[in-house]
């Protein structure tokens, strides 16, 4: 960047500045912004100085900020952000997702944004399009329910034994005064109620107690650590694969029968910074194994995943978790389709700052008679850990 400092500091000196409006934390200093950001001389330092995005993090939590929202094409600073604060802390929210429809996505952080009880102001986001009623068919004519399934009870103890207690003596009076009853049964019923009003105590404390432990769940009620010791390599990493699978479609919010493809990179199959995270969190969480965060950002297919995962999972004489590491294979030759017709290979290497995943499609868009490689150069994608190519080159 050096070359193009002092054209671009004559270009800033042209231009005129104001304070922002909107608290801006600055990545220059990793603190509020101050005056110093109408100056040309801090934009020059935002173009050379280190990014202090990690202390930039921390200054916005300490701002009292929980919800954060990405405005781009896609998230790659919210995965980045996430990994700076506590685990589980903050709201992060993108605008845009790849695979994700637009208005599925805006939508989805809107409805969260609302729920969290940030103001919206939905004249000003409706306010360009033409709205009309419609007759809707009065029969389901999609078979999916959307209505929110209600708990069997959602009263607590103290609420049920005070509604229990007024019921009985309501109802022991209203008994007395119509009901043919005798004295002798007359005093059954308080002692009647009462064992109603027991059981269903003990049915609200089991329910409050099974909410405590889904919140943790423990590997063997996602996967059955026993069955998985006993099977055969091959049907263990099915298994994980399968519960892989599964668990990648509800962090997707994929709405779909088809099961992912298990050879694929999890960031070819719509995950992003922010939603492989949030797999690696759930995967943790669920099977009690340790994924570092630089192994899911490289994007390893769910079967190389599954594979180190039942290292993990049947390592029963261990107390000590051994990281995941991926399989390697051939690193520099990435979504190859082999053609053995081919007469021509085209080797593919992409420009900095991308992946080989730009070519992924150039092979069934090319005729057969040419055979596409793509080349992953190091420190991008699944060679993240390895030296970047400029550094040796």
């Amino acid at each position: 960047m050096e070359p193009m400092l002092e054209e671009f500091e004559k270009i800033a000196n042209q231009l005129d500045y104001n304070i922002a409006r909107i608290p801006v934390i600055s990545n220059v200093t990793g603190t509020k912004a101050d005056s110093s950001i109408t100056t040309a001389k801090y934009w020059v330092d935002h173009v050379r100085q280190p990014v202090k995005f990690a202390q930039s993090m921390k200054a916005v939590q300490q701002q009292g900020i929980d919800i954060f929202l990405e405005v781009g094409p896609k998230p790659i600073l919210l995965g980045m952000g996430r990994r700076c604060l506590p685990e589980d802390e903050g709201v992060w929210l993108p605008s845009l997702r790849p695979k994700v429809g637009e208005w599925q996505q805006i939508l989805s952080s809107l409805s969260e944004l609302y729920v969290k009880g940030a103001r919206i102001d939905w004249s000003g986001f409706d306010g360009a399009y033409q709205r009309q009623k419609v007759t809707l068919p009065t029969y389901p004519f999609q078979r999916q329910r959307y209505w929110i399934e209600s708990e069997e009870s959602q009263l607590s103890e103290s609420t049920v034994a005070q509604i229990a207690d007024t019921a009985t003596e309501t109802l022991t009076q209203q008994l007395a005064e119509t009901g043919n009853l005798s004295e002798s049964e007359l005093e059954l019923v308080p002692k009647i109620l009462e064992l109603l009003k027991q059981q269903k105590l003990k049915s609200v404390t089991e329910l409050e107690q099974k909410s405590t432990e889904s919140d943790l769940i423990s590997p063997s009620s996602v996967i059955d650590i026993e069955k998985l010791q006993a099977a055969s390599a091959k049907e263990q990493k099915l298994m994980i694969v399968k519960y892989l699978q599964g668990l990648a479609l509800k962090v997707l919010q994929l709405n779909t029968s088809e099961a992912l493809d298990p050879h694929e990179s999890v960031l070819e199959l719509g995950f992003d910074s922010l939603s492989v995270v949030e797999l690696r969190s759930k995967v943790e969480k669920q099977l009690a194994v340790t994924i570092p965060a630089s192994l899911i950002l490289q994007g390893p297919s769910m079967m190389e995943l599954a594979e180190a995962l039942v290292e993990q999972l049947t390592n029963s004489g261990s107390s000590d978790q051994t990281p995941v590491e991926t399989k390697k294979g051939n690193a520099w030759i990435a979504y190859h389709k082999p053609k053995p017709n081919a007469s021509t290979r085209l080797f593919c290497f992409h420009p900095w700052g991308a992946s080989a995943s730009m070519y992924q499609q150039w092979s069934d868009a090319l005729p057969p008679e040419i055979e596409v490689l793509p080349i992953q150069l190091p420190g991008r994608q699944r060679r993240l850990q390895e030296k970047p190519f400029t550094d040796f080159c």
